[in-house]
């Protein structure tokens, strides 16, 4: 793992010390009824011992559902010593499934547990087609009967987008699609409701089933709290930096190679493309284009951060280059502790980055474009404090706070539960 400390030039004592604690355990009070407590399952298609994204999520709900219900994980990891200890200690019950494709053994077994353990909600959590639900025949979402249940869509590129390889025969592509869509539509039917992590993207889905646009409703999720740090910006730009998985939807490479068109202009300058390095694909190509362009000392692949706190004082500029999104909580973080931000126009990201105002939008997939909103935040420091000031007030006006988080859930499942 490559060291993560020359990219940290500026880091002292009383950064950290003002730096707040993000997704602490503090969490707004979800004040949910009837009483006496319910009995919640919380599903999620991926493992919530993961560093961010939809495992971070669940962490968040789960801890808060807690205090006041019985609940219950089901995950792949769902039995994993990595589960925070203060979480595993109270949940009711663990249920272990498959992470990826499921069985008709898995899916049994899973509806099964589900059915014995009167559950009064179970709350998926994945993308639009997690848990198999493109296959009716495989997925437990078919096999739930009568149980009340709600699903949060944390990721939706297409309605086709990892069904079948580019060069399947057009034939088999039509029938896929098909077969998707009906699924899909069954599955909105029998739900409570489908939760969004962007308006944008629960506009995708409501185009494809209009009919169903009532069951939809966007819930931003964050692990922000307390209040923002207030600007700390340094006069001179040193690290650029990116936190989330290392893969091709979240576009690093694109960052990767908008860094190598400016840094010729700024020799001081250090790229720090942080997180776990889930996609070996990806991660083998950014590290073969980091030796053929000789930025071995200047781009940083740390890995995953169990400890943010000397993350975020060392970066000077941040960029969410994704391809896809829902609606992604680094940047979030990132205009919370006052970084001057860039981001692609793709899901969520607008949302979060009033452009001009908060930060910059680019086009994705265009790294020339990406490197000139870099180039030109060098050079304005003043353009620099203004979006390092409004950022923090934009991520307050959009409610996107863990204690809003808690709220809109809280008035979900109230909603929900009393229909």
């Amino acid at each position: 793992m490559d060291s993560f400390a020359p990219a940290l030039p500026r880091l002292g004592g009383s950064a950290l010390q003002n730096s707040p604690v993000i997704g602490g355990a503090a969490f707004g009070r979800l004040q949910m009824k009837p009483s006496p407590p319910l009995r919640i399952l919380q599903a999620s298609a991926e493992p919530i011992a993961n560093l961010g994204g939809v495992g971070k999520i669940v962490q968040w709900v789960s801890g808060e559902l807690v205090k006041h219900h019985r609940v219950s994980l089901a995950a792949p990891d769902a039995c994993s010593s990595e589960i925070p200890a203060v979480l595993a200690e109270r949940l009711e019950n663990r249920i272990t499934i498959p992470a990826a494709k499921w069985d008709a053994a898995s899916r049994r077994q899973f509806v099964q547990q589900i059915k014995s353990g009167n559950y009064d909600l179970v709350h998926f959590h994945g993308g639009t087609f997690s848990f198999d639900s493109h296959l009716p025949w495989r997925s437990p979402l078919h096999r739930l009967g009568r149980q009340p249940w709600i699903l949060s869509n944390h990721y939706v590129q297409s309605l086709t987008a990892g069904l079948f390889p580019a060069k399947y025969p057009r034939a088999g592509k039509l029938l896929k699609s098909a077969l998707a869509w009906t699924s899909k539509a069954y599955l909105l039917a029998r739900s409570r409701q489908e939760v969004f992590d962007s308006d944008e993207n629960r506009g995708l889905i409501g185009k494809w089933f209009p009919w169903a646009k009532s069951k939809m409703r966007t819930i931003y999720h964050s692990g922000l709290e307390g209040s923002p740090p207030g600007p700390a910006l340094a006069p001179e730009v040193v690290t650029i930096a990116n936190l989330g998985h290392i893969a091709w939807r979240k576009g690093q490479p694109d960052l990767l190679t908008a860094f190598s068109l400016v840094r010729p202009k700024f020799p001081r300058l250090k790229l720090v493309l942080a997180g776990p390095l889930v996609d070996e694909d990806c991660t083998q190509w950014m590290r073969n284009e980091i030796r053929r362009l000789n930025l071995g000392g200047a781009v940083l692949l740390p890995g995953g951060l169990n400890d943010k706190a000397a993350f975020w004082p060392a970066v000077d500029i941040y960029v969410q280059p994704s391809r896809f999104e829902g609606a992604p909580i680094a940047l979030m973080e990132a205009l919370w502790m006052g970084k001057p931000a860039i981001g692609t126009r793709v899901s969520g990201i607008p949302e979060i980055i009033e452009d001009e105002m908060s930060g910059l939008l680019v086009e994705s997939g265009r790294p020339e474009a990406m490197a000139a909103a870099i180039e030109r935040l060098i050079f304005e420091f003043d353009t620099r404090r203004r979006f390092s000031e409004h950022g923090p007030r934009r991520i307050q006006a959009q409610g996107m706070t863990r204690a809003q988080m808690s709220r809109n859930y809280a008035e979900l499942y109230d909603a929900v539960l009393s229909r």
